[in-house]
């Protein structure tokens, strides 16, 4: 079974993320390794093999790759965008220069001096699938949601082209937030026990607090009217 972790969102909401495998790792760095040597190829035909400015580029570029791929593409590389998995921190803030530049100083050590050995025993062998940069900067890398896994599909009422917006507010969330409300719909109609019942209650209580609105009927179909107007909103 695949180990997951709950990560609490800036809303205060948790959300379980399934964290990425040694093999999605793995695969990850192969593919970045592989967009790093066509870039060596080409810088070297444009330059000349072993002239200074190939040097420069060669060290520079490949030497910073991940640290500015994970700052600048939100906790991602090429290979890890690929794979759809990403960098995030254990307490649910986003994750810091500082937080990135821990993992890739001890990236050299891990991965590139170990060809990956000691990263692979590091991250098979911890709770939270991490390395020692991970565990120093308190990150891991974990599966993420397709852009699309919010959909229309199990919401006959959104068949209307026209509806009135009921949570404007609702937009601060994220698609990640929001699934969480889906999933745990679901979970409710599966399974109407005690405590799914307590969850959609406690859910339902945070998400008004943070809006400001008032509740007015049941707590589940508070739930779907703002999971409704969210892909309303935002699609």
């Amino acid at each position: 079974m695949a180990k997951s972790i709950l990560v609490n969102t800036a809303h205060n909401i948790t959300i379980r993320y399934e964290l990425a495998s040694v093999m999605h790792r793995v695969a990850a760095c192969v593919i970045d390794l592989v967009i790093l040597i066509l870039y060596i190829i080409i810088v070297g035909a444009i330059f000349g093999s072993y002239t200074v400015t190939f040097y420069i580029f060669v060290l520079l570029v490949p030497g910073f790759y991940h640290l500015l791929c994970e700052v600048f593409l939100d906790g991602q590389s090429i290979g890890k965008k690929t794979l759809k998995i990403r960098v995030v921190t254990l307490n649910g803030r986003k994750p810091s220069l500082e937080d990135y530049f821990l993992r890739w100083i001890f990236r050299s050590v891990e991965v590139t001096t170990s060809l990956g050995v000691l990263a692979a025993i590091n991250i098979s062998s911890t709770e939270k699938n991490q390395r020692i940069g991970d565990i120093l900067a308190e990150t891991t890398v974990v599966k993420i949601i397709p852009e699309n896994v919010i959909t229309l599909d199990t919401l006959k009422s959104l068949e209307s082209k026209e509806r009135e917006i009921i949570y404007p507010a609702v937009t601060k969330y994220s698609d990640s937030d929001m699934l969480l409300v889906k999933e745990s719909l679901a979970r409710l109609r599966m399974k109407p026990n005690d405590a799914n019942k307590d969850f959609i209650i406690n859910l339902a209580q945070r998400l008004s607090d943070d809006m400001d609105v008032k509740i007015e009927g049941s707590k589940a179909k508070f739930l779907e009217n703002a999971l409704i107007d969210y892909i309303f909103l935002t699609r």
